[in-house]
Formats: C-alpha cells, sequence, structure tokens
C-alpha cells in the first residue's frame, strides 16, 4: 500500500494503520476501502487513486462544496429564492416559503420523487412542489437536478467548469479529476446519476469536510461557512434523530457525531463516514459491511474521546407534550406526484396507531402489532430496544420507525375507505344510468345522465392518471393532454356532487315516482348521494380533486 499526503500537512497523525489489530485493519485499509486522517491518506494505492468510480451519493457532497465556494464569490446567497434566478422552472411566488439554496442543499425542497429517470424531459415537468419547503427531508434528486442548473445559470458557465473552478483547481485537482457522462440526449439525469471521480480526488474532496485546507494551505471555506457546513443543523424531525446538514446526513451514537452522504442507495457509489472532530474520514467504494462499520466504530471509540455533550438531551427534556398518536400513517419519505405511488403507499405502507393513554402505542402494521412504552416526549420505545420518534412539528404529524418516515393521513388514508370501496361506489353512481329512461320525467334523466355521464368521466380519468400519466408527461411530453383529462375528471366530479342536490329536489317537492318505483327509489337516492359524498372523499385522499396541472 502506498501513502499519499496532501499539500497541507499540518497536524500529526492519530490513527496509524499500523496500530490498528489486523481485523480492524483489513476492513479499514483494502482494495476497496481507505481513510485520511489530517493531511494524510492510508491504504490509496497507485491504482485504485487513478481508477474512476461511479460517485453515487457522494456527487451530491460535491454539488454542495462547489455551491457554497459559487456563494463565497458572491455569486450566490444561500437564502435567496431559487425562482429568481430559474422563473422557468420555479413560480416565484411571495405566498409561499420559496426554495432556497439551502433547502436544494438539504434536500427539504418538497420536490417529488421520480417515476422515470431516462427521459429527455424539460426539468420543469420533474420540479413539482408537493410539501412545503422546510417541511421535509427525503432523497430528493430533483433538487440536486435544480442546483446544478442553477449553478450554470448563476455563473455563466457549464457544470463541468464551475466543479473545476470552485472546487477541484482550489484542491490542486486537475479537471479530468471528475468526468460526467457524454450526454447524448438532453436528459437532466445524466450530469448527476453518471458523475464519476478518481480515488484521489475522492480523498481530498471528502478531506475538505474535516480539514477545510485548499492545495496552499488556506481555508478552502471560511471558517463560519465551513462551521455551517458540518455543524448547523438545517433540518431535523426530533432532538434524537439524524440531523441534515449542507454536508450530508448528521448521525451520532455513543456520544460522537459523523457526516455520511445523504441518500440510500450506495451500490453503485462511494460511501464515506466522516468525523471532523477526529481529523478522520473512511471511504468505501460501494455499500458498507456490517463488518466494515463496526470496524468503524471500533477504531473511533479507540482513538478519540467523545465530543457531544448533553445538548440533544436537554433540547428533549424542554420538549412537552399532551398528543396522543392515535390514527392512521402512511409512509412519507419517497412523496410522489404519480397516482399509482400514492395508491400503493396506501395499501402497502400505512400503519395503525392507538395510543392507550398510558404511555402506551400499539403499531398495527397489517401483519403483526407491536408495543412501545413513551421514554420522553415524541419518544417511545420497544421492549427490544427498537425506538420510534414522533415530530415536534404538528404534534406527531410525522413519525420516524427505524429509517422510514410516515405522515398522519386520518381517515383519508383508511384502506377500505380510499380503495377497497372504490368499486363498489362506481358500481352504486353508475346505477344512476336507471333515470335515463323515457319512462321518467325530464329532471329524473337528467340525474340519471349527470350521474352515469360524471362516473364514466372520473372513471376514465383514474385508469389514465393510474396507467399513463408519467409516459403521457416524461416520454411523449403531453402536458396538455394530462390538463384536458384533468379538467373532465373534474367536470365528472362536479356532475356527481349534483346527484345528491337532485336528491333533495326530488324529496322536497315530492316527486318520487309512482307505482313500483316508490319502493325503491328513496333508498337509492339515498345510496347515490352517499356514494357522490364518498367518491369526492376518495378523490381528495387521493390527491386529484381539484388537481388541473399536469405538473
Amino acid at each position: 500500500m502506498q501513502m499519499f499526503t496532501s499539500a497541507a500537512q499540518t497536524q500529526s497523525i492519530a490513527i496509524p494503520p499500523q496500530n490498528l489489530e489486523a481485523s480492524l485493519r483489513d476492513q479499514l485499509v483494502s482494495e476497496s476501502s481507505f481513510f485520511v486522517n489530517g493531511p494524510l491518506t492510508y491504504g490509496l494505492t497507485q491504482e485504485t487513486a487513478n481508477r474512476y468510480y461511479p460517485l453515487g451519493n457522494t456527487a451530491k457532497t460535491i454539488l454542495a462544496l462547489t455551491a457554497l465556494r459559487t456563494a463565497e464569490a458572491g455569486l450566490l446567497d444561500i437564502n435567496d429564492p431559487v425562482a429568481r434566478h430559474l422563473p422557468e422552472i420555479l413560480e416565484d411566488n411571495p405566498f409561499k416559503v420559496q426554495v432556497t439554496l439551502q433547502h436544494l442543499l438539504t434536500e427539504t425542497a418538497g420536490f417529488a420523487t421520480v417515476p422515470i429517470q431516462n427521459s429527455s424531459s424539460p426539468l420543469r415537468y420533474y420540479a413539482k412542489e408537493l410539501r412545503t419547503a422546510g417541511q421535509m427531508a427525503h432523497d430528493d434528486i430533483v433538487g440536486w437536478l435544480v442546483l446544478i442548473k442553477l449553478l450554470e445559470r448563476s455563473t455563466g458557465t457549464s457544470i463541468d467548469t464551475v466543479i473545476y473552478t470552485h472546487l477541484l483547481n482550489p484542491l490542486g485537482l486537475p479537471i479530468e479529476s471528475i468526468k460526467l457522462p457524454e450526454v447524448v440526449t438532453p436528459s437532466p439525469f445524466q450530469n448527476l446519476l453518471g458523475m464519476k471521480a478518481n480515488g484521489q480526488a475522492i480523498a481530498e474532496i471528502v478531506r475538505v469536510l474535516i480539514r477545510n485546507r485548499t492545495k496552499e494551505g488556506s481555508p478552502f471555506l471560511q471558517r463560519y461557512t465551513h462551521d455551517f457546513l458540518i455543524k448547523h443543523h438545517s433540518w431535523r424531525m426530533h432532538p434524537m434523530s439524524d440531523a441534515r446538514t449542507l454536508a450530508g446526513v448528521q448521525k451520532r451514537a455513543n456520544n460522537r457525531l459523523w457526516l455520511e452522504p445523504a441518500g440510500t442507495d450506495c451500490e453503485k457509489g462511494i460511501f464515506f463516514q466522516a468525523y471532523p472532530a477526529g481529523d478522520v474520514a473512511f471511504i468505501k467504494i460501494g455499500c458498507p459491511t456490517d463488518a466494515y462499520l463496526n470496524a468503524i466504530s471500533t477504531t473511533v471509540e479507540n482513538s478519540f474521546l467523545p465530543v457531544e455533550t448533553n445538548s440533544r438531551q436537554k433540547e428533549l427534556e424542554a420538549l412537552y407534550s399532551t398528543a396522543r398518536f392515535s390514527g392512521l400513517y402512511v409512509r412519507a419519505d419517497k412523496p410522489s406526484a404519480w397516482f399509482k405511488d400514492r395508491i400503493n403507499f396506501i395499501r402497502d405502507d400505512t400503519l395503525d396507531l392507538s395510543d392507550r393513554g398510558d404511555g402506551t402505542v400499539i403499531i398495527d402494521d397489517g401483519i403483526r402489532q407491536m408495543t412501545y412504552h413513551r421514554t420522553a416526549a415524541f419518544t417511545y420505545a420497544s421492549p427490544s430496544g427498537e425506538g420510534v420518534l414522533f415530530s415536534p412539528f404538528k404534534q406527531g404529524g410525522y413519525m420516524l420507525m427505524g429509517d422510514k418516515f410516515y405522515r398522519y393521513v386520518g381517515p383519508l388514508g383508511n384502506k377500505t375507505m380510499v380503495i377497497t370501496a372504490v368499486p363498489f361506489v362506481l358500481i352504486v353512481l353508475f346505477s344512476s344510468l336507471f333515470y335515463v329512461k323515457p319512462s321518467f320525467e325530464k329532471p329524473w334523466r337528467r340525474m340519471g345522465q349527470f350521474g352515469s355521464v360524471g362516473t364514466l368521466l372520473v372513471t376514465a380519468s383514474i385508469v389514465l392518471e393510474y396507467t399513463v400519466w408519467p409516459t403521457v408527461l416524461f416520454d411523449w411530453q403531453m402536458p396538455w393532454l394530462i390538463n384536458l383529462w384533468r379538467f373532465f375528471m373534474n367536470v365528472g366530479l362536479a356532475l356527481i356532487l349534483s346527484l345528491p342536490l337532485f336528491a333533495i329536489s326530488f324529496t322536497r317537492q315530492n316527486k318520487v315516482p309512482a307505482g313500483k318505483a316508490i319502493l325503491f327509489v328513496p333508498l337509492h337516492l339515498g345510496l347515490l348521494s352517499v356514494a357522490a359524498f364518498a367518491m369526492f372523499l376518495i378523490m381528495v385522499a387521493w390527491g386529484l380533486a381539484g388537481e388541473f396541472s399536469a405538473y
């Protein structure tokens, strides 16, 4: 193994590999792993230093460092609304929370996840804001694509030039250290998903998180900016949960803090754990194994003292909650603009919570029931030690269980109401066709026409939403077609909602048909009215009622 050093050798070595146990050294220094410690790099062979690797989520760290250097050059402001720079992508609306550079870097802009990634569609089709900016963090590829466009717009150059000028050159790395794919089609995903870097560049870029030095030894970022990058909690759901910083995800265990790249998919990419307080960062090509993570934990515990104070515990103790956590919670860490995804989450990833009022919460996932006991405000644990955290925001509006986020939806997430009952509701609504027969008076025939046509429009639109929405928008690039069917969908819903009005009118005017019809028509009118209101609530729960825009 060769040892590479940076130009600024100003700190002593804290964790030389020869001092590690063989079992730890074999994990931390191998063909697929190395680590940086102060100015030194251990385990980086010449072959690894020169070979190019897909960056995966570590590309986000590269873009974050580039963006902050660009901001320090006066070309951007971290709190400026992005819409002012990219009005063709985002709406500059003063009556809502504006997406800023900080939101993009912390993946809290609120953009929908992407159903199709190999499309050449304009970026504005993807930039669908489903949440208020700053409300929730999730793996947000769209936000990083917007950031790339923002950097290009603010500097007037291509993203590869921006990265070289503001990141690679200050670190003494050549422009070819990072490779972007040769884009054959104008797909906005290529520059991010296809980004690669050689091992030497990866080492030097991760080193910035713990050392903040350029090649010449001067600060890479101003001290305040670097502290903001690695320490400031730009978003956090709960005092004891992981936090988002501009550098990635800040995690904690055994009174130690470290940074990891934001995102869950590491199979084709670079993983790292950076410990700024310990002046060390561990780098792994591909996903880390349990043995690798245990080796890091053991090495860190043996090498430097705990650094975190009890500030988080004090924050937790200061919280006060009178909320009872009961009702339905649906998976929320992959917000989707596609109706099919939302239905699948309600069907497959809905939890039913029951708060007994004695500090015990029962969680039913449809397969088993799990019991959790209150340990602190918004904090619960099972007898086996598994934790559940509720957000102080909206008094439990969000919940973290393991590595999955859920949001409270109440009765609108009830599977029976919004999925199972739908065929029966549509059948009842279609039965309004019975009144179209010539034997009924004109008002009755009109009600039958409204009900049957409205149900047909809504049903057809639901099928289109479920099956072809992403294809029409991202592949065919025909948003007008989606606008058209959504217009008719809402017209159909309005026609359906006219059924209770007809029923009230007929009842008040005592216009119930004579003969045998008098035996079942009143009951049928009641069923039609109930089905109409049920269809409206279902469409609200699906997020389709009142939606006209294609994106």
